[in-house]
């Protein structure tokens, strides 16, 4: 399953507030369907290193740092045919 993906490049020195409870419990599926995936916050220092960052997290980011943000996938519906041919 993919995730959304999405950068924002800091431009000054910020603090950044992150409260993603779906990192913790991911979506459910509905009648049978499988759960999804969470999703992840991280920090990309200038020096590409990465930290990543926890479902309620409180960081000072300098500029030039980057916030990426997977967001979750959702659960499916119904039971996954398994063993299905066309």
């Amino acid at each position: 399953a993919a995730h959304y993906q999405r950068k924002a490049q800091k431009l000054t020195q910020v603090d950044h507030n992150t409260a993603v409870l779906r990192q913790l419990w991911p979506p459910f599926g509905v009648a049978g369907g499988e759960t999804g995936c969470t999703g992840l916050t991280y920090r990309e220092y200038t020096n590409r290193t990465m930290e990543i960052l926890h479902h309620v997290d409180q960081r000072k980011m300098a500029e030039g740092d980057i916030l990426v943000i997977e967001t979750l996938v959702g659960g499916g519906y119904g039971k996954p045919l398994v063993g299905h041919h066309d």
